[in-house]
């Protein structure tokens, strides 16, 4: 006779921990029943949450900057929602701020939008380690310059006025 080894069962978003049984009560991965056993025995299956970890990345920090309130990156269970609300995200209760650079004469900056792995948010949930990228943009300031001139004889009468603007751009 042979001994039966238990298989162990998989569950989605979970790991095994093993089985506890009779007077068993620390997880065991193997598992062997003996030849002639007879009788109930209850195994109940131990299982923990799978954590994923999750990057949170700027695409230009020159561009803006994160406030991560002290997010732990390294424990986020197998599930946890993303919720978004403009330029914050909140994952597992923590909210981050995505916040640009204030503008100076020849820049704007802004905050343009979340991204998961790669790709726009769509409701997304955390399944496997994952970043999320917060995305700015850059924009040369423009200036638009409205003027007049007027043409004048030599005794200084107004003879004729042209009107126009110009936009101006501040270059590097």
């Amino acid at each position: 006779e042979t001994n039966i080894r238990l298989n162990n069962p998989t569950r989605v978003g979970y790991n095994f921990l093993g089985w506890t049984y009779l007077d068993v009560t620390e997880p065991s991965l193997q598992v062997d029943l003996l030849p002639g056993l007879t009788g109930n025995i209850n195994f109940t299956a131990n299982w923990a949450i799978k954590k994923s970890n999750v990057s949170i990345e700027i695409n230009n920090d020159e561009y803006g900057f994160i406030d991560t309130n002290g997010f732990d990156n390294t424990a986020v269970p197998y599930g946890s929602k993303i919720s978004i609300d403009e330029n914050t995200i909140t994952i597992n209760g923590t909210t981050i701020t995505a916040t640009p650079s204030s503008s100076d004469g020849q820049y704007l900056y802004s905050f343009v939008k979340w991204q998961i792995n790669g790709e726009d948010y769509n409701n997304q949930t955390i399944t496997d380690d994952t970043t999320i990228t917060a995305v700015f943009e850059r924009e040369t300031n423009k200036f638009n310059i409205n003027f007049a001139v007027k043409n004048c004889d030599e005794l200084g009468n107004e003879i004729e006025e042209t009107c126009g603007s110009v936009d101006l751009n501040i270059l590097e």
